[in-house]
């Protein structure tokens, strides 16, 4: 946490009471146990679930809301116009984002149905920090998607689904961040969860954005050393049924993706394993579960009919021997 003295200087130098956001302008208002489904960490293609991907989200197996002195939320928007979020990632590499899952804490709606904005960012840009500025939000990868309050979902412990409008490509850190401000103007609310304080082990890739400006979150709020509740969904072209690797010794496809009646997933095990596969919604609700039993090693299929699920985005889950591999589809 950060020293006061620091805290207290930098107010003398800011022009608003920016400087002024600590400790006592962030509030635990409630704290949730993340449920033990979910905290299974996986080669996963979703950030912050991810062994892949630092950082690993709740760790501590703990959720927060944090809601802000004056009104609104740390992580949305707030009387003192704090009004975007983000969270950033480490990778090496080439992928490509296909979205973002979110996890609300709460809204509050006027019925103007406003909107937010949700950015895709390369890590090229500078953040406010101490002792010196640290690397921030910079280019933005691709066009912004729009999130309407309609379309939040703050049912516990389901996630709310952000699709871009094309797969935006990254080579290196990046971060996806909320832009809440139009939400101020139609008197709306909405705050983002996180995990516990400490749990971000101080990479400061958390962000808080004010007036245009992004700053470290922990540095902002005077020691708030957290990761926000933003999880992008990514294409890594990795564990492919014709790949010559294997996670946790499985590999897995589905065509055709998109799809819109019968679809098939194929896997392949690299030693005998007990199989089943999980069909998820986009907010983490399970919606069918296919019973695979004792499956030699090699390569395998099932067909399964989505023409009765909604269109949108979706996730099937292979699991054997106690790991599981998770990707991601689209129904039409």
């Amino acid at each position: 946490m950060k020293k006061l003295y620091v805290l207290f200087a930098f107010m003398m130098v800011s022009s608003f009471a920016f400087s002024q956001i600590a400790n006592d302008k962030a509030v635990i208002s409630k704290k949730m146990q993340v449920p033990a489904h979910m905290m299974t960490k996986t080669p996963t293609d979703t950030c912050g679930w991810s062994l892949n991907f630092i950082p690993e989200f709740a760790v501590s197996g703990q959720v927060y809301v944090y809601t802000y002195t004056g009104g609104g939320y740390v992580f949305g928007n707030n009387v003192d116009g704090v009004d975007g979020s983000g969270q950033g990632y480490v990778y090496t590499g080439s992928l490509g984002i296909e979205g973002t899952l979110l996890w609300f804490a709460e809204k509050y709606e006027s019925g103007s149905n406003s909107s937010m904005t949700v950015t895709a960012y390369a890590l090229d840009g500078l953040a406010t920090n101490d002792p010196s500025n640290t690397v921030g939000p910079g280019t933005a990868l691709g066009a912004a998607a729009t999130l309407t309050m309609s379309q939040v979902d703050t049912v516990w412990p389901n996630w709310t689904w952000v699709p871009f409008a094309s797969v935006l490509p990254s080579t290196g850190d990046f971060a996806v961040c909320v832009d809440f401000s139009a939400l101020t103007a139609n008197s709306d609310t909405a705050g983002l969860l996180c995990d516990e304080d400490g749990d971000a082990s101080q990479l400061d890739y958390a962000f808080s954005q004010y007036m245009g400006t992004w700053y470290v979150t922990d540095y902002a709020f005077g020691g708030l050393d957290v990761n926000v509740a933003i999880f992008p969904v990514v294409d890594i072209n990795y564990v492919g049924i014709n790949d010559d690797h294997y996670f946790y010794g499985m590999q897995s496809n589905a065509y055709p993706n998109p799809a819109s009646s019968n679809m098939t997933i194929e896997y392949a095990l690299e030693n005998n394993a007990n199989v089943e596969i999980e069909i998820v919604a986009s907010n983490g609700a399970t919606i069918d579960v296919i019973e695979q039993g004792d499956m030699s090693a090699g390569t395998h299929s099932v067909s399964y009919n989505v023409s009765n699920l909604q269109s949108g985005h979706y996730f099937f889950s292979i699991h054997a021997n106690g790991h599981r591999l998770i990707k991601s589809f689209i129904v039409e």
